[in-house]
């Protein structure tokens, strides 16, 4: 994102000094994207949540919902890729279609999106750990792990430590193949059990409340579009990102709704919601000890928190990388936009973060907010309300784009984001109208964090107009006094 403050962005077609080698095809595309979705996160961080507070026995059909809107708005990413190759995500598409305001509310109301993952990470880390401590006869309380992954976020965001991307994929794929044995076991132990009917009658769908159980399916898909990311890195752009996109699409979404339902079947689809209620953020611990005892269970608890604690230090880097291109563009107090002189990295905007997160858990924790329901389900619930919130918007900006466009599938891709964008509008009005669901308060308080994003989004354009007059009020100042 450049500083001019234009009405619209200038984006090249063609990046020729992107500095990548190209060395990728569209398998190692899908894998990478298929294991950024973190699916034992999804599937133990995630489906409890939608089986106590959503649908219960319903919830696989949520997921298969997801993955047709991801289908759909990826046609629209893949198209806007095409045409806009260089535009680094869903601000830059936004800029290129609506104009240089409405891509910096997008900026806004993302690196929101990722502060409040970064929290919810920090809190499952504490909270999962708790559990997993306490069914080892250990007592420590969740909100004194939370404290240490704040501070390993907060030592890692004041230095240049990456994360190597090729050891999280195997860490990854580890946990993806750990589902499938688990899967497997389900399916030996329980035969035809594990795939109760039930889950797919409206009775069951319909059942409870749905907008937490779409916020579990929508959220464990985000990411799924990221192929758009190595455009610069696979050695056929044009047609490998759309295969690994598409491929990537319907592995993870065809697993997620067969190990969901499978869970489901294990647990018993009439004693599901029990179970839930029961052991809550546990109860696929307890599914996984009583199918393959310690020998599964102890490596999914430690690849379990080694994920979820990797996805709250990437979310820390994204979300301090996000505060220090909006400040050092002019769009946030520009003491944020400095890097460090040694580390090279944004010191500044990770110790605001730490800071604001400190203060924002040690508040609910002395307040006694439940960590899961409360803190971490709201938390999730505001990034995925907020991201598909963004989306909307990128939708309405690719049909913006391509009504005036010549590209000769610009019919097809108009109707996809339409279609797509009314489905993420509803999915996102649901969601927020039942977000009292996730925070388990009806505090109008507790219940405020949806309208944050829309301030951000608004925000954007206001700030852009006032950097355009201030820019005109510099020039006439410039000019010869008068005589």
């Amino acid at each position: 994102m450049t500083a001019e403050p234009d009405s619209r962005a200038t984006v090249p077609t063609e990046q020729t000094t992107h500095g990548y080698r190209r060395t990728l095809n569209a398998g190692h595309v899908t894998l990478m994207v298929v294991a950024a979705a973190a699916p034992l996160s999804s599937m133990i961080g995630n489906v409890p949540g939608g089986l106590l507070l959503g649908n219960g026995a319903g919830l696989p059909v949520t997921f298969l919902m997801a993955g047709v809107v991801m289908a759909l708005l990826s046609v629209v990413y893949v198209a806007l890729n095409r045409a806009f190759p260089a535009a680094g995500g869903f601000a830059g598409f936004v800029t290129a279609g609506l104009g240089r305001g409405a891509g910096v509310g997008t900026a806004y109301a993302t690196m929101l999106c990722y502060a409040s993952a970064t929290i919810a990470y920090a809190v499952g880390v504490g909270y999962f750990g708790s559990l997993i401590a306490a069914s080892h006869g250990v007592d420590i309380p969740w909100w004194l792990l939370t404290a240490v992954a704040v501070l390993v976020s907060a030592t890692l965001g004041r230095r240049a430590a990456d994360l190597s991307g090729k050891t999280l994929v195997v860490v990854l794929l580890a946990e993806f193949l750990l589902l499938v044995i688990l899967d497997a076991l389900i399916l030996v132990q329980k035969g035809g059990g594990a795939f109760p009917l039930e889950s797919f009658t409206p009775g069951a769908i319909l059942s409870g409340n749905i907008g937490p159980a779409l916020m579990v399916g929508f959220t464990s898909l985000i990411g799924i579009e990221s192929g758009i990311l190595y455009t610069h890195e696979v050695r056929n752009p044009g047609r490998s990102i759309p295969r690994a996109t598409y491929w990537a699409i319907a592995l993870v979404t065809l697993f997620y709704v067969l190990t969901c339902w499978m869970i489901i079947g294990g647990l018993g689809a009439s004693d599901t919601v029990a179970a839930a209620e029961q052991y809550q953020g546990d109860v696929v611990f307890v599914l996984a000890a009583q199918t393959g005892g310690p020998a599964l269970l102890v490596p999914m608890q430690i690849f379990f928190c080694a994920s979820v604690l990797a996805s709250m230090i990437a979310m820390h880097n994204a979300t301090s990388r996000y505060l220090f291109t909006l400040a050092k563009d002019g769009y946030l107090p520009r003491a944020l936009g400095v890097l460090h002189h040694a580390q090279r990295v944004p010191r500044r905007a990770s110790d605001l973060l730490v800071a604001v997160a400190t203060l924002l858990l040690t508040v609910l924790a002395v307040s006694g907010v439940d960590p899961y329901i409360g803190i971490s389900t709201s938390l999730v619930g505001f990034l995925t309300v907020g991201l598909f919130g963004v989306q909307i918007v990128v939708a309405v900006a690719a049909i913006v784009h391509f009504r005036r466009s010549t590209d000769p599938q610009r019919s097809r891709i108009i109707a996809a984001a339409a279609a797509g964008g009314l489905c993420v509008t509803l999915v996102v009005g649901i969601m927020a109208a039942n977000y009292s669901v996730l925070t388990g308060s009806d505090s109008a308080w507790a219940n405020l964090p949806p309208v944050l994003l829309l301030v951000a989004l608004l925000a954007g354009p206001i700030v852009v107009r006032r950097r355009a007059r201030a820019s005109v009020s510099d020039l006439r100042g410039t000019g010869p006094a008068p005589a």
